[in-house]
């Protein structure tokens, strides 16, 4: 059963402690299961739609409200995605560091948002939680050497595709098992590439989340990206392990290639429905 209200809230009131601790507060007063942070009994569905295009307004468990998970997060990148990563990663109450190729558009981004910048990849993800790669796929893997040493959790939000973006780069792999091929005992998972940037900020549709699908083989640092997910509303969904990051590339893919070809308003975004026994 979960605990009552005001057990929770005088719990944490006061005093900011870790994100893991906080989240396992909120499984623990809401009652849901450690994948969800939404209401018990809520089942994963077995089949997939593609929501419409309509942005919707966030939806918030109220379970959650009155609880505040914290985490250090640095951004790798201020485009759209970066950018929208760390809109809604400050509004969910995260510490957020910004960095980018040209410092001035990781200060601009910082400045709009109310985060901090910082002049190279690895100052910002110095005593982050979790950094997040939002750079062009081509550009990650040099990223990755420059901030493997924090011992940060690091999630690949990036998309292999080629320079006329009617297929992607890899072939039998993903880009996820590239990376981590290459930086041995970096603890990446792969997670936000299937969300468009128009979404970070507007993850629900007619008032249920949308998914957010993650993959990695160290449970602990998928843990950290459902959490960070969850915080931003999204209903996370663990695809398995690194191999699963072919299969979540390639449906960031087909969403792309639905709204380039189709003339979309790319805001379009996944949801699994149905039941699941």
């Amino acid at each position: 059963m979960p605990a009552s209200r005001s057990s929770c809230a005088s719990s944490v009131a006061g005093s900011r402690v870790s994100t893991r601790t906080i989240w396992s507060q909120a499984r623990r007063c809401s009652g849901v299961s450690q994948r969800g942070v939404f209401e018990a009994g809520v089942t994963p569905p077995i089949y997939l739609t593609l929501e419409p295009i309509a942005p919707s307004l966030r939806t918030e468990s109220s379970n959650l409200n009155y609880l505040e998970a914290v985490m250090r997060v640095a951004i790798i990148g201020a485009g759209n995605v970066g950018a929208g990563l760390a809109e809604a990663a400050t509004t969910a109450g995260h510490e957020v560091t910004v960095v980018a190729a040209h410092q001035e558009n990781a200060v601009e981004v910082a400045g709009n948002v109310g985060a901090k910048a910082a002049a190279t990849a690895a100052e910002a993800a110095q005593g982050a939680d979790v950094v997040v790669l939002a750079v062009p796929a081509g550009a990650a893997a040099g990223v990755l050497r420059e901030v493997k040493g924090a011992g940060a959790v690091v999630v690949d939000a990036t998309n292999p595709l080629n320079d006329t973006f009617s297929d992607l780069t890899t072939g039998g792999t993903s880009h996820a098992e590239q990376l981590a091929a290459g930086a041995p005992g970096v603890k990446l998972v792969k997670a936000f590439n299937t969300v468009f940037a128009s979404r970070l900020g507007a993850p629900s549709e007619d008032g249920r989340p949308l998914d957010g699908f993650y993959a990695g083989d160290d449970d602990a640092a998928k843990q950290v990206a459902a959490d960070l997910l969850a915080s931003l509303g999204f209903r996370p969904v663990d695809a398995g392990s690194l191999r699963m990051a072919r299969s979540l590339e390639e449906l960031a893919f087909l969403n792309i290639s639905l709204n380039a070809r189709n003339g979309w308003t790319w805001q379009s975004g996944w949801r699994l429905a149905g039941p699941t026994a």
